[in-house]
């Protein structure tokens, strides 16, 4: 989706506009299913991958970094503006702390990717 945009807008000669990409930690199986009610598409493998862990808001946080990671890698040539929105979807207090964690986790990763792109990595 991002590649046809990119691609759509440099055809178009229009500036792309900001992307804002949405990220929230799971630790249990109500947040998850509160997660799907909402229309968030979890695949399967990943709901199991969660829900399975040992420490399932730790093993959240690492699948939505490299899921980051993913998305910056494929769209580093792409000049698209992103941005991060991350949200706690619950008020339980450690997935409201997994949730800022996650945002400096993230943050402190697209920043790499701006330093990598400035000097041509």
């Amino acid at each position: 989706m991002l590649t046809s945009y990119a691609r759509r807008c440099k055809q178009l000669d229009m500036e792309p506009a900001r992307i804002i990409l949405t990220f929230t930690p799971c630790g249990s199986e109500k947040t998850l299913e509160f997660m799907k009610w909402l229309g968030i598409s979890v695949p399967e493998a990943t709901s199991y991958r969660i829900l399975d862990a040992d420490q399932p808001l730790k093993e959240s946080i690492k699948i939505c970094y490299t899921n980051l990671q993913m998305i910056l890698e494929s769209c580093a040539e792409l000049d698209l503006p992103l941005g991060l929105n991350i949200e706690s979807l619950t008020n339980r207090k450690e997935e409201i702390d997994a949730a800022i964690q996650l945002y400096s986790l993230l943050r402190a990763r697209m920043e790499l990717a701006l330093s990598e792109r400035a000097i041509g990595l």
